[in-house]
């Protein structure tokens, strides 16, 4: 089952239906960090074992049909308590196959592309002749949680901290804050959407607390991304997240306000360019989405420059910005007369300090709303 928290509420209870739920035993849900794809386990007929993991990712529509993982991580014996760790890479499971302690032992694997590597025993301390079930990593973090109803606990199954985690999953950079009204201050709950600036894919699905504007994202190595909050009323606002092969956990806190006139766009132009770069159409995109969907609307594109340069050739340079944006928007049937454009090379900074990150922060393209 699903159910959506709105204004500190749980609402909109739904079974997941056919494609996932079968008549059989269907449980022990995990979502992926980045909220895309759904693991759990399930004993209906045509799996390898008593128990096996099955698969479930998001779809504009809903969830797609569940599949087995199959082999290696699924077997003849049951398997079961998936989780899948921050990296949307390291995968932990519980099963009763040969070559444990005894009893569910602690396995885990790698996955890439939805194909998974040989499970590894995390063997003792962390096994034990009794059953060990549900492993879940910390992120960024040497810790790690389990339940296991080993002698010498307080119950049948009791929670177990394994310090150092054996099997650590890759360093995430973790991105959080608040997205809260421009104009009032007030919290506000958004969807969060994550893209791979590179593919443009969009590549996880999330929202921002009703009541706190609370958000929290978790963007694995290795890739460019872009976050972004909309919400009925209110125009999009995206932020842009480089993360390195070499990623060490960092956390990121990054406040989100959301206008209902007005909002940065997060384009990109080389040095001394006015040519779209390819990482701005996911962004682009979106502003041809918006303005299909409000056909009455009319915007104005204004260009803004850093300090570096004369006023004549910054202010020129400006124009050309936000004529480049105004081309690709005609380009997607977008009517020209509902787009101005303007040129405000730097006279309009959002800060005025001399660093390189106050510059670049005003060096942008902001859109307007007119009518």
């Amino acid at each position: 089952y699903s159910a959506r928290r709105v204004d500190g509420e749980w609402s909109d209870i739904e079974n997941l239906g056919a494609g996932v739920n079968s008549e059989s035993w269907d449980s022990q849900p995990v979502l992926s960090g980045d909220g895309s794809v759904l693991y759990f386990a399930s004993d209906r007929p045509g799996g390898k074992g008593g128990t096996d993991i099955y698969r479930s990712t998001r779809q504009p529509d809903g969830w797609s049909a569940a599949v087995n993982v199959g082999g290696p991580v699924n077997s003849s014996s049951d398997d079961m308590s998936p989780v899948i760790a921050p990296d949307n890479k390291t995968f932990y499971f519980a099963s009763n196959r040969s070559g444990g302690r005894g009893g569910f032992d602690i396995w885990s694997s790698r996955v890439f592309n939805n194909s998974f590597e040989a499970p590894r025993n995390l063997k003792e301390p962390i096994n034990s002749a009794s059953d060990e079930y549900f492993y879940m990593a910390l992120v960024n973090s040497d810790i790690a949680y389990f339940s296991s109803d080993r002698t010498g606990g307080s119950g049948a199954l009791d929670i177990y901290t394994a310090v150092p985690n054996p099997v650590k999953p890759e360093p995430v950079r973790v991105v959080q804050g608040v997205v809260s009204d421009a104009e009032t201050g007030n919290p506000l709950g958004a969807s969060m959407l994550i893209t791979d600036l590179e593919t443009g894919a969009r590549v996880g699905e999330l929202r921002s607390d009703d009541l706190t504007g609370d958000y929290l994202v978790i963007l694995p190595a290795g890739k460019k991304y872009s976050v972004t909050a909309e919400k009925p009323g209110y125009l999009f606002y995206s932020e842009r997240f480089d993360v390195p092969a070499n990623e060490k956990g960092e956390e990121v806190n990054y406040d989100i306000q959301l206008s209902r006139t007005s909002t940065r766009l997060l384009v990109n132009f080389d040095f001394d360019s006015s040519t779209l770069k390819p990482e701005s159409r996911s962004e682009m995109n979106r502003v041809v989405s918006y303005l299909n969907d409000n056909p009455s609307v009319k915007i104005e594109v204004a260009g803004h420059t850093d300090d570096v340069g004369n006023d004549e050739y910054n202010d020129k340079l400006s124009e050309r910005r936000a004529e480049a944006v105004k081309t690709f928007l005609a380009q997607k049937g977008i009517d020209s007369d509902r787009v101005a454009t303007v040129g405000f090379g730097k006279r309009k900074p959002l800060s005025k300090e001399d660093t390189d990150e106050a510059r670049a922060r005003n060096r942008r393209v902001e859109m307007r709303i007119v009518l």
